[in-house]
């Protein structure tokens, strides 16, 4: 999830994880539908090492690591960045700085992508210091937004005032190792293994635990609204296609959201995804195919079905789904199927 979109709610200290299985644990802040959400990390600690997969924010990330030297005397050797959005390696550092020999692995676009994007991206945060965000407060104040658009605005905005301080001392550590396909590592008695697909970006990391079913999937899964920056739909479902023919998997671990314990909710996801193609081609077939009639595209898609099954009545999960699935799917898919049919 990309920092551009600056909405949140209030600052909560991390939670206690939950244990997955034994020896996994998964931090789940369960802040999905906050405007500035938190990425889950997942530790894995076995006989000879600890493995962390995503390392969000520099204060959630320490918190996490104290936790990890409260359990086991054992480094933590492995860091994985599933994919390059902040909110999953910020805290990079924390892991550095703590254990100078460990490796941070991701796929070979992650690296290129947050060496890329990255730079610009934490320096937009660091320059929203308290007197931009008392600007923006006015502005949104003045602004034609709903009342609870409003209120979303301002909780987003006094989290990223009690975040500054954190973001002033971040700097970014980029992945030290990288693999194009898949890498099997061993932590003693128990082994993962890391598998790349494309969807939620272009070089998504999956960590796959075989011996007790747990899979965790970065971005790829999103509960319980799906985020729609910077993906590739097509390959996305695909994607989750490949991900639930996997045999054994009891516990899924999602980049956002709480542990699921089916794949219920990523057919849901694999089916949303489906439609908006679906409905995109429809209107491109319509006649609807140059890049200025992406307003047209969107007169002609309907995915409230989805909207009432993922969101409900929830005013909340109504707005995480407009905002990060709905507005920024549309042109994005319209522009990948715009591509495929030149």
């Amino acid at each position: 999830m990309l920092i551009a979109v600056i909405l949140a709610a209030p600052l909560l200290r991390a939670q206690a994880p939950t244990e997955v299985a034994p020896g996994i644990f998964a931090f789940t802040p369960n802040n999905t539908t906050d405007g500035l959400p938190d990425g889950n990390a997942t530790v894995i600690i076995g006989s000879k090492a600890v493995l962390v997969v995503d390392a969000p924010s520099v204060r959630l990330s320490r918190e996490h690591l104290r936790w990890i030297q409260s359990k086991t005397s054992l480094p933590v050797r492995y860091v994985v960045n599933t994919h390059w959005h902040l909110d999953h390696m910020s805290g990079n550092q924390v892991y550095a700085d703590q254990f100078p020999g460990v490796e941070i692995i991701a796929s070979g676009e992650t690296r290129d992508l947050s060496i890329w994007r990255n730079p610009s991206t934490l320096a937009q945060q660091q320059a929203l210091n308290p007197n931009n965000v008392a600007a923006a407060r006015k502005q949104t104040l003045q602004s034609h937004a709903t009342p609870y658009e409003a209120a979303h605005v301002l909780e987003a905005l006094d989290k990223a005032t009690r975040e500054w301080p954190v973001w002033r001392e971040t700097h970014l550590v980029q992945p030290t190792l990288t693999f194009e396909v898949e890498m099997d590592l061993d932590l003693g008695d128990r082994h993962v293994q890391l598998r790349k697909y494309v969807g939620h970006t272009t070089g998504d990391v999956v960590a796959l635990i075989p011996e007790q079913g747990v899979l965790v999937t970065g971005d790829l899964v999103v509960a319980p609204v799906p985020y729609a920056f910077t993906s590739h739909f097509r390959e996305w479902s695909e994607s989750l296609a490949r991900l639930m023919a996997m045999n054994g998997v009891k516990a899924i671990v999602p980049g956002h959201g709480p542990v699921l314990s089916s794949w219920d909710y990523v057919r849901s996801e694999k089916a949303l995804i489906d439609t908006l193609l679906s409905q995109v081609r429809s209107a491109m077939h319509a006649g609807f195919t140059e890049a200025n009639q992406v307003d047209s595209v969107t007169q002609h898609v309907d995915l409230s079905q989805f909207a009432a099954e993922l969101a409900g009545n929830d005013p909340a999960r109504q707005w995480a789904f407009k905002n990060y699935f709905l507005i920024p799917a549309i042109p994005h898919a319209f522009d990948e199927l715009r591509v495929e049919s030149f």
